[in-house]
């Protein structure tokens, strides 16, 4: 029985570990893909293109985005219900 919550245990620890180690290295992602959101939310899309890599900062790309947003609610509050991380941090996928 010993070993059994001995397991458990170890199986816990490593469990919260790879939930915080996954937490602080989307930590960033997170940020920006908040920012831009809020700020494209309250028509600052000037602002939120500046979030976007230099491949997505097109006019084409910068009128999609305005049409995306526009008359919608300014968000008061985002958060993301899925985070899955792979090969580094170019492969970061956050869900709302």
């Amino acid at each position: 029985m010993k070993t059994f919550l001995k397991i458990i245990g170890v199986v816990a620890v490593i469990a919260v570990l790879g939930y915080a180690a996954i937490m602080y290295f989307s930590s960033g992602a997170r940020t920006v893909a908040r920012d831009f959101l809020m700020l494209s939310s309250t028509g600052n899309h000037e602002q939120a293109r500046a979030f976007l890599h230099q491949s997505l900062q097109t006019e084409e790309n910068s009128q999609k985005i305005v049409a995306i947003f526009d008359g919608v609610e300014p968000y008061t509050e985002i958060s993301f219900s899925g985070v899955s991380m792979s090969g580094g941090s170019r492969g970061i996928a956050l869900e709302l």
